[in-house]
């Protein structure tokens, strides 16, 4: 969408803004990074720092599966998944690179499923899934980076 700045107002010391389509905004509610008022999210949560977590998780047997499982993927959108990586063997016979490429696509379908949750909800199911994983360490490596909101590296888990 297309913002077009057609008219400023003040209203009690606030300036709002008048969008194309007749929704005005307070430009206090704005970050000064986006266009659409919402707030950075963490980085843990970014398509880098998920990536990352399924190069971990992704190799440890079926782990990355188990993952999707306990984030309350839905066992169908899985299997359909699966099937877009591997459409003829499923992952009987799929190696490491595909079991990440599997993982980390799961793991980016459940950020989309679960979009209008708030990032602490989403740190805290990402936590306690990997916990029932019995994935201490990586909780914990994810506990200190969310904390700092920073990326999460490859080298932060070999610490």
């Amino acid at each position: 969408m297309r913002v077009l700045i057609c008219r400023k107002r003040s209203f009690k010391d606030s300036s709002f803004i008048c969008i194309s389509m007749g929704v005005s905004f307070r430009l206090d509610n704005i970050d000064a990074g986006t266009a659409t008022g919402k707030s950075k999210e963490n980085a843990v949560l970014k398509d880098g720092s998920l990536a990352v977590l399924a190069r971990v998780v992704g190799v440890k047997q079926l782990k990355g599966l188990m993952l999707a499982m306990y984030l309350n993927i839905p066992n169908t959108s899985i299997i359909n998944l699966i099937n877009e990586q591997c459409p003829e063997t499923g992952l009987s016979d799929a190696n490491d690179k595909v079991m990440i490429e599997t993982t980390q696509k799961c793991l980016l379908y459940w950020k989309q499923i679960r979009s209008n949750s708030k990032d602490k909800d989403k740190l805290k199911e990402l936590k306690t899934a990997l916990e029932k994983l019995g994935e201490e360490d990586i909780r914990k490596v994810i506990e200190d980076k969310a904390a700092d909101n920073l990326e999460l590296t490859a080298d932060a888990f070999s610490e």
